[in-house]
């Protein structure tokens, strides 16, 4: 048996392609109506990857204007307007094919990576099981956000995770997700929500190598490059490129802590054992996530750091630029570029913000005028462009803070001392700070080198401006990311998603020192001698740890089914691959005829019920305690909710009762699993209401038949 579902690979690559729709056209449209960054006299490879930098930074703060103030028409209208003058400029001449299509050795690593992220995420068949990738955890939540997108005419969506009974409006970082929901519009319905979470986790790395390579020196142009970088050829700026994409491919030290606790569990328990099914669990809230765990895990973060790169990048040429219209252009789209990060990763914006910031206050301190402007002029414009979106953020935020000051977490330290991350004493925080360094060396191994590298050549020579403003980003990220926690939700996101941006920065210095010290090594057959051999075997940890990211987040469902692995949530325990395959099944076979303004509910007193947020068409009256109040909604009213709906679940009731809860609620099918007491208990509803879909670990009901059980309840 094939260990893929052919569907699933073909709309996977389908997304793909429609992701280029929503990206691509819009990208080349402005860069070569503003001339943004020199587009119009550049390589074709240049302008690919400035169309794609382009094409995710400014339209999403477009696209959610014409959506909240608007409606899905007006999408459509603005996504119409772009496609027809991509057209117009193709017919003219202005553009080429050859600008469409990547050179070949460009075309074969996104080929590569387009790959690896399909055969890491689309569920695995072995025999009558089906296991998901390991990011389920987080892509339940996901999938269930770029659904409810794709059923909403004008935003702010409701709460996919909370229905009491009307809609409650949803508030999260969700422009990332506008753009796969509308792919998913475009492609009809042949392709469902997670088929475009799954092409956008492609984009945001493809993403990610475009951006790099437009901050990395040696376009073709005479004299000096956009950011004042000497002038070097092409073939060697595309090689930079490559070592760009390839260093990607580094994460930290993990797999000394990681294969250490594996080893003592292993030990302890005398059998093989994974006690995590992330590479970065081990460390907690003090993790530095790898790129590949980033891109799969939280692309809408992924996406935010290439918004505000893009920005960074428009700022450098609004800066340099001798035209005054080219200079004011550039501004006005990077404080677009800005805002449309601030609605992709709040997070991370907030990094650029306070980099940004403080490079204002340089100017100020200074007095450079030209850099006063500039910053102003894109700030005003990314506030404005921001301020519906910020509003309505503000609108449901519940007083919780946006952040507290507390100090960035060493996971083997933590686990010795008593409480959370939030009730740290005064012992615990001077642990924690004095942990930092270490804390640093082991999630950034080889980059920690690289910046210490970078470091050394600073005090040796003069900075240019992008240098400059890089430090900056740098600075801001740490700092952030070591003395600020957010209180949102039990994990520490700021901490986690602030250090994006430094380790963007310390990518960019990678191929410095790849170009200087590790390129004349290896020419001269030193690579493996003194420091910089040093340096070479932490990138080559760093790599077999990237490695073993892969295959834990492909694999781990499969380990857990043979007792190998484990799970705090219920629904990813021991039989986990049947479970999952019925479930798959209930929902886009059996449930198909529900309306998709109906609700699916599931037992609502868990974790989260991932199979049904990773394969559900449907909302859910409550789904999920972590999600379902945190994102919009009264928490009082989401108790009183539960309390009627655990009966159904939990308790031997009748097919009255339950046809009750049917009657007065938008709910139009229950899915109930041999996880559930219900199940277990000879007299419940289950066993006396005919169910659409029955399996050996669940069954599915719809409140039609349960109604035409117990028609006198209905009454």
């Amino acid at each position: 048996m094939f260990p893929f579902f052919p569907g699933d690979i073909v709309r996977y690559f389908a997304a793909i392609c429609l992701f280029w729709l929503v990206v691509m056209p819009p990208g080349f449209v402005l860069g070569w109506s503003a001339n943004l960054l020199g587009f119009r006299t550049k390589a074709p490879l240049f302008r690919l990857y400035t169309a794609t930098a382009l094409g995710i930074s400014v339209p999403p703060i477009l696209m959610y204007l014409c959506w909240s103030l608007g409606s899905m028409r007006a999408v459509w209208v603005l996504y119409g307007f772009f496609w027809a003058v991509f057209i117009l400029l193709l017919a003219f001449r202005k553009l080429h094919l050859i600008d469409l299509f990547p050179p070949r050795v460009e075309f074969f690593l996104a080929a590569g990576w387009i790959v690896l992220v399909g055969l890491t995420v689309l569920d695995l068949r072995l025999g009558d099981g089906v296991y998901i990738n390991w990011a389920s955890i987080d892509h339940s939540f996901r999938t269930s956000l770029i659904q409810a997108l794709r059923n909403t005419n004008v935003l702010p969506t409701s709460n996919p995770f909370f229905f009491p009974g009307h809609p409650v409006p949803f508030r999260y970082h969700y422009f990332w997700f506008m753009l796969a929901a509308f792919v998913q519009v475009i492609g009809g319905g042949f392709i469902g929500a997670r088929d475009a979470l799954f092409a956008s986790i492609a984009w945001s790395g493809l993403a990610i190598v475009a951006v790099a390579a437009l901050f990395l020196p040696g376009y073709d142009l005479p004299g000096h490059d956009l950011l004042g970088h000497e002038k070097s050829n092409l073939a060697l700026w595309r090689r930079r490129t490559w070592l760009a994409a390839g260093f990607m491919s580094i994460t930290g030290l993990d797999l000394i802590p990681d294969g250490l606790i594996a080893l003592f569990v292993s030990l302890s328990q005398r059998r093989f054992f994974l006690p995590f099914g992330d590479f970065e669990f081990w460390n907690g809230d003090g993790q530095v996530t790898s790129w590949l765990g980033s891109c799969v895990w939280v692309p809408n973060h992924v996406g935010g750091l290439v918004c505000g790169c893009t920005g960074v990048l428009l700022l450098l040429w609004a800066y340099r630029s001798p035209e005054r219209s080219s200079s004011i252009s550039a501004s006005l789209l990077a404080g677009l570029a800005f805002a449309s990060a601030a609605g992709c990763s709040i997070y991370v914006v907030f990094v650029f913000l306070v980099a940004l910031a403080a490079l204002f206050v340089a100017g100020v301190l200074l007095r450079n005028k030209q850099l006063m402007i500039t910053l102003s002029l894109a700030g005003v414009t990314a506030f404005i462009a921001a301020l519906p979106y910020l509003h309505e953020l503000k609108a449901a935020q519940a007083g919780t803070p946006f952040a507290v000051l507390r100090p960035r977490t060493f996971g083997p330290v933590f686990w010795f001392m008593h409480g959370t991350p939030s009730t740290l004493d005064a012992k615990g925080v001077l642990a924690m700070l004095l942990c930092l360094p270490l804390n640093y060396a082991l999630e950034l191994g080889f980059f920690a080198a690289v910046g210490l590298y970078k470091f050394k050549q600073m005090r040796n020579k003069d900075l240019d401006s992008t240098d400059r403003v890089l430090l900056f980003l740098l600075i801001a990220g740490v700092l952030i990311g070591s003395f600020l926690a957010s209180v949102a939700l039990p994990h520490n996101d700021l901490g986690w998603r602030a250090m994006l941006v430094p380790q963007f920065v310390l990518l960019l210095w990678a191929v410095e020192w790849a170009e200087n010290i590790a390129l004349p090594a290896f020419s001269t057959r030193t690579l493996f001698r003194g420091v910089t051999g040093a340096i070479v075997v932490l990138g080559l940890i760093g790599l077999t740890g990237t490695v073993c990211d892969a295959a834990l987040l492909r694999f781990y469902a499969v380990a857990i089914d043979y007792h190998r692995g484990t799970s705090p949530n219920r629904d990813l325990s021991a039989g986990l691959g049947q479970r999952t395959a019925e479930l798959r099944a209930i929902y886009t076979e059996a449930l198909t005829s529900l309306p998709a303004s109906s609700l699916v509910q599931q037992e609502p007193a868990v974790l989260d019920a991932v199979q049904q947020g990773i394969y559900s068409s449907w909302a859910s009256a409550e789904r999920g305690r972590e999600y379902g109040p945190s994102y919009g909604g009264d928490r009082v009213v989401y108790s009183q909710t539960e309390g009627l709906l655990r009966p159904v679940f939990e308790q031997p009731v009748d097919p009255e009762y339950v046809s009750r809860v049917c009657a007065g609620s938008h709910i139009g099918a229950f899915v109930v699993q041999d996880l559930d007491p219900a199940w277990r208990q000879p007299g419940s509803w289950i066993w006396s209401v005919p169910p659409v879909y029955s399996g050996k670990h669940a069954r599915a009901f719809t409140c039609a038949d349960i109604l035409r059980t117990a028609p006198t309840a209905a009454r």
